[in-house]
């Protein structure tokens, strides 16, 4: 299997398991432009003429239907969980300190 089959097998199933959301991100800037996309009119009119790998690797991503969305919507999958994570964290230490307060006061009373 090819990188590009591994990405655009990632972006469809929502799979982050063999290419990262970093990796998809650091991509995504790299992706093609609408100038290099210009490539698929070269490809049809210059067959006997193959690709470099990084030309031939910027036409597949382009040719995955709605590549920057699918990454976009990973990212902020990825981006969300990260700040649910830290939001349960504030909270468990909030808890955590409320908890000590309250035994504390409970002990001075006492």
């Amino acid at each position: 299997m090819d990188f590009s089959a591994e990405i655009e097998n990632a972006l469809y199933n929502f799979d982050t398991s063999v290419v990262s959301v970093e990796v998809l991100q650091q991509i995504y800037e790299v992706s093609a432009t609408k100038e290099e996309l210009g490539l698929k009119g070269h490809v049809a009119s210059h067959p006997d003429q193959p690709l470099d790998d990084l030309e031939q690797f910027l036409l597949e991503l382009s040719e995955i239907p709605h590549f920057g969305e699918r990454v976009a919507c990973l990212i902020f999958q990825s981006d969300f969980n990260d700040a649910l994570d830290n939001i349960a964290n504030k909270l468990n230490n909030m808890k955590f300190d409320i908890n000590l307060v309250h035994k504390n006061s409970t002990l001075a009373k006492a």
